[in-house]
């Protein structure tokens, strides 16, 4: 049996191989062959991607061409109310209109703008979904109009770290969505089962909660009556 030593000759003609393999891919297809797994790593997607604000549902209208879906105009700018997104959301079988219009909701304000039975949809409404035809929306704890705009960030975060995303393809989306649960924490209310909407990262496997950050207070995202662990879509 011959050991080898770490370091030894035999590692060093490894070493030596593996160059050569590395200096052969550059010259044959240029950096992007030897840099793959870096540029793998680079495509990943996280909550920083994610462009989350607090919008108010102005107007709320049943879809023309569709039993499911409801199409509504949310205001995003406590500012300007003129400032809003149109958006087409599937919850006619889970929300009455009533319980849809005139409230605070959290909109996905960077995706990709696409048609649902011929009606643009600008943005997307979180809510927690069961799937067992339970669903509720995703709000602030307070209700104030002027949190309208308001981006939302992790607690664990500083908000000065915030950049403006880019849009958000439905699969770099898909893998933002499945860290966010309903927060296993205690309700923060001892009248309803009100909790936190959290986000687990994938990479650390730290968890945080959502909120926004406003006159140095702390105002956490939650939903009411949903189980811990339940996904938030």
């Amino acid at each position: 049996m011959i050991k080898i030593s770490k370091g030894g000759p035999f590692e060093i003609v490894k070493t030596a191989q593996f160059a050569s393999i590395q200096l052969s891919r550059l010259r044959c297809h240029g950096p992007d062959a030897v840099s793959r797994s870096q540029r793998f790593m680079a495509t990943k997607t996280s909550f920083k991607d994610l462009d989350l604000k607090i919008g108010f549902t102005a107007k709320v209208e049943l879809h023309g061409e569709s039993d499911k879906l409801y199409v509504s105009q949310i205001q995003v700018s406590s500012e300007d109310d003129s400032v809003t997104r149109q958006v087409c959301s599937g919850l006619r079988d889970h929300l009455s209109k009533q319980e849809l219009e005139n409230k605070l909701v959290v909109v996905v304000d960077n995706l990709k703008k696409c048609k649902l039975r011929g009606v643009a949809s600008e943005a997307m409404v979180l809510c927690a979904d069961d799937g067992q035809n339970k669903v509720q929306l995703c709000r602030p704890l307070a209700f104030d109009r002027d949190l309208t705009g308001s981006r939302i960030v992790l607690a664990l975060n500083d908000q000065n770290e915030l950049t403006k995303p880019g849009k958000l393809k439905r699969s770099q989306w898909d893998q933002i969505r499945s860290g966010l649960r309903v927060g296993a924490g205690k309700p923060l209310s001892v009248d309803t089962t009100i909790r936190d909407v959290t986000y687990r990262d994938p990479e650390t496997g730290q968890e945080s909660c959502l909120g926004i950050r406003k006159n140095g207070n702390w105002i956490p995202i939650v939903v009411e009556n949903m189980a811990p662990g339940t996904e938030i879509k």
